[in-house]
């Protein structure tokens, strides 16, 4: 689904306006903490229950991530740096 999702949406897009939209989600910190966490939660999903474990896992991280970066991104202090975000979206 995800591949014609994106052949629908890309048609009318320059090649420009797709690399700077595969940069933006690059560096973006929030969708970053969504990879990380639905990646380590289906591990940990696969370790329990195998296939049936990943949904669950990745289901939970999704539920969890979003709730988080919704209501408490900001009230926190991220003392997880990367080295490939700090400053790396030019400022506005």
């Amino acid at each position: 689904m995800a591949p014609m999702m994106q052949i629908a949406h890309g048609k009318n897009k320059s090649q420009e306006e797709i690399i700077d939209r595969c940069y933006r989600l690059r560096y973006n910190k929030k969708q970053l903490y969504i990879d990380r966490t639905c990646t380590v939660m289906a591990a940990f999903g696969f370790w329990m229950r195998r296939m049936t474990g990943v949904v669950i896992g990745i289901d939970t991280a999704l539920i969890i991530t979003i709730l988080y970066n919704r209501y408490m991104w900001d009230m926190m202090a991220h003392i997880i740096t990367d080295r490939h975000t700090v400053d790396a979206l030019p400022k506005q």
